[in-house]
């Protein structure tokens, strides 16, 4: 987070309209990175941009490809297991991986601006992406899921899994030195986290 601050304080000295609130600063993070399974510390993202910027010109937007229906609350992501929506400007979702589907959605924008913005403007992504009906019968399924809790035991299934095989082949590949393969030293970040 040092890099982080580092850059965005030397933006701001660089360009005192972010200072002034006249421009903005968007930043853009996955919630959980799937290749190493670290998580984005979002809110100590949050807070830099708040302390940094605090005319409210930081906005923060996270794609959660990788958590939804994994974590938080009926799947909805990490950023509301952390208690954050009302701090993200907009949170990506995608219908693939934990739903077991196709296509995605931006979820949850905050403000009817953007809303507007993307039905006004957006209009030939927006219809030239559209789902097939077997597509949107899978997603819904998989809400239906997330909504029944069906998919919060899973989820807890999920974790205890890779948890027990990350713990087996650890202990068995502990000679292999870590320039070579990394596998993740504790997992107590997981079991700590509510899903």
């Amino acid at each position: 987070m040092q890099a982080f601050r580092k850059l965005l304080l030397q933006l701001c000295l660089e360009r005192p309209s972010l200072v002034r609130g006249d421009t903005s600063v968007f930043v853009a993070v996955e919630s959980l990175y799937s290749m190493d399974g670290t998580f984005a510390p979002l809110q100590e993202i949050i807070d830099i941009l708040q302390e940094l910027l605090p005319r409210g010109n930081g906005y923060l937007i996270v794609d959660e490809a990788h958590s939804t229906g994994i974590y938080g609350p009926q799947g909805r992501g990490r950023v509301a297991m952390m208690g954050l929506e009302s701090k993200v400007l907009a949170r990506l979702h995608t219908f693939g991986k934990g739903l077991a589907a196709t296509g995605g959605d931006i979820a949850v924008v905050l403000t009817t601006l953007i809303r507007d913005y993307m039905l006004n403007y957006a209009r030939s992504l927006i219809y030239t992406t559209s789902l097939s009906f077997s597509n949107i019968v899978a997603a819904d399924s998989s809400f239906d899921m997330l909504v029944d809790g069906t998919a919060q035991k899973l989820s807890q299934k999920l974790l205890n899994n890779s948890l027990y095989f990350t713990g087996t082949l650890s202990s068995r590949l502990i000679h292999i030195p870590a320039d070579v393969l990394s596998l993740p030293l504790t997992w107590k970040r997981h079991q700590s986290s509510p899903l």
